[in-house]
């Protein structure tokens, strides 16, 4: 089928059905559109390469077994992130900081702070409380 100028393809009633044994295959130079009240996707894998993408959305929930995000820089701003984990490892090979209005730090058992030098600073007070001390 080949024709020129402008066409369209039009369902009065019914859907329309593109089957193909070996592929299908959809090609423009411009824009390719899409709408539709629900969009529904299957296959065992999918692949997508695109240069540059942007997405809007009120909600987006995934159920993944693993994810893997490499990249060059990940920045987030939102109000609120709340993690929930058995357990968390993290490894930055420079500087990690940390800028916050107040921080608490609890654990049920032990906390431990270590470096080849761990300084502590309070401009007003810095207080220490425990049932025993030991300093040296």
């Amino acid at each position: 089928l080949k024709v020129q100028g402008d066409t369209r393809f039009q369902c009065e009633d019914g859907a329309l059905q593109f089957d193909a044994a070996d592929g299908l295959s959809l090609k423009t130079g411009e824009t390719l559109q899409m709408d539709a009240a629900r969009i529904d996707a299957s296959a065992h894998k999918a692949k997508l390469l695109i240069g540059e993408l942007s997405a809007v959305g009120r909600r987006w929930h995934a159920v993944l077994g693993s994810v893997s995000l490499v990249g060059n820089l990940l920045e987030t701003l939102v109000e609120r992130v709340t993690q929930h984990a058995t357990n968390s490892v993290r490894r930055v090979s420079h500087l990690e900081q940390v800028h916050c209005g107040e921080m608490d730090l609890r654990a049920d058992k032990n906390l431990s702070v270590r470096g080849r030098n761990t300084l502590i600073k309070g401009d007003e007070l810095v207080k220490v409380d425990g049932d025993q001390i030991h300093l040296g």
